[in-house]
């Protein structure tokens, strides 16, 4: 079997376990570390079973809200299994390390890294199964109507070997705003958008129900790449690039992709090298 191919496995269940109660529908538990600048955090081994509240901001399955700087901070190899309110949300914080992580049938965006949130590692984890909330579930300002297993509002920041299969709408999301928010949620201009990407290296996006990694607003004059991905059997793109400038896409590769294996619109200074486009194969397994 060739191994671009190879299917996803993931084990789910921990010896610890944080589970929301059942009494409201939709409506479970939430983690928050609040203000904790510097105070190291290691939360690793965790199943978090119904977790976060839908509609409702800040009340999301774990989050990090406005912890500013908290290098050797680790979260890993947890599970997160539906999830009400997203999985893993940064807010505010950088220099964290998300790492190993599983998800399963999550509503709106899974792991989301949003306003002021920097330098920040999120690597091999996998997430499968997360499904979008409805228009008028929408918390405002946010877009999990339309939801990613990775969604990303700020930057820079390194993705790494990260798995999204399976998805209901997009793999990966990548979207540098207009202007930047502070916690009130009120907007200030430091325009994120001229702000180079971090490392976006060996992910993988694979059947996805919408694109399997999505790129917008990518406007540094300095060189972004996408390296070593590997997007299969998306429903209609696999690799979608919007008013960007000055991407590399690099030893990659697109196949089963129904619609376009890569599609680019209003872009400048797009370069492809030493990337496989297949059509349609017999090798990628649902």
């Amino acid at each position: 079997e060739n191994r671009d191919h190879a299917v996803s496995i993931a084990l789910l269940s921990r010896n610890i376990k944080i589970e929301g109660e059942q009494e409201e529908e939709s409506k479970g538990g939430y983690m928050q570390v609040l203000h904790t600048p510097s105070a190291v955090q290691v939360m690793k081994g965790i199943e978090f079973v119904n977790m976060g509240r839908r509609s409702e901001i800040d009340r999301f399955a774990l989050q990090f809200l406005f912890s500013g700087e908290l290098p050797d901070t680790l979260v890993s190899q947890n599970s997160f299994r539906q999830s009400n309110n997203r999985c893993i949300v940064l807010e505010g914080t950088s220099n964290l390390t998300l790492s190993q992580n599983v998800a399963w049938q999550a509503t709106g965006h899974c792991i989301y890294i949003g306003h002021q949130s920097q330098f920040n590692v999120i690597e091999q984890n996998l997430v499968s199964d997360t499904n979008s909330i409805s228009y008028s579930e929408r918390i405002e300002g946010e877009t999990d109507y339309n939801s990613a297993a990775f969604f990303n509002w700020f930057g820079p920041n390194d993705y790494i070997s990260n798995t999204a299969v399976g998805n209901q709408r997009d793999g990966f999301v990548i979207e540098n705003p207009y202007r930047a928010r502070f916690e009130n949620r009120t907007e200030f201009d430091v325009y994120p958008r001229r702000v180079k990407m971090g490392l976006f290296r060996q992910n993988r996006a694979k059947s996805n129900g919408d694109i399997g990694i999505r790129m917008l607003f990518l406007q540094s004059n300095e060189e972004n790449f996408i390296e070593n991905a590997i997007v299969l059997k998306n429903r209609f793109v696999g690799l979608y690039i919007y008013d960007s400038w000055n991407v590399t896409i690099d030893g990659c590769v697109f196949a089963d992709n129904t619609q376009y294996n890569i599609e680019t619109r209003y872009d400048d200074n797009i370069q492809i090298k030493d990337t496989v486009v297949r059509g349609f194969t017999q090798e990628t397994k649902v």
